[in-house]
């Protein structure tokens, strides 16, 4: 099985990843994906990717080891409208003017 390396639209909207209780070990390293809504978020645990409440750094039981980092893509469209891939948003690829949300 290969680890999940994106989610699609579709997928965060599914039922794909439940909610559920899963066994962790000490030592064990649990991968903060992305927030989701009202205090969920996904999290990976090895290979397999579940969906959480509340967050681990809210929970005491688990000490944070590097502070969770957005990283920003942009899809990369033609003027045909073919897209053509993603790009990430780094000094070394995009320099960032303003932005407003």
């Amino acid at each position: 099985m290969q680890p999940q390396r994106h989610l699609a639209r579709s997928d965060y909207y599914s039922a794909k990843f439940p909610r559920q209780d899963l066994l962790v070990n000490v030592g064990d390293t649990i991968e903060y994906l992305q927030d989701r809504a009202e205090g969920n978020c996904f999290l990976r645990v090895g290979e397999q990717v579940v969906e959480t409440f509340p967050y681990p750094e809210q929970n005491k039981a688990f000490r944070l080891v590097t502070r969770p980092t957005t990283a920003w893509w942009i899809r990369v469209v033609l003027a045909d409208k073919r897209p053509i891939g993603w790009l990430l948003v780094d000094d070394k690829n995009v320099k960032v003017g303003h932005r407003s949300f």
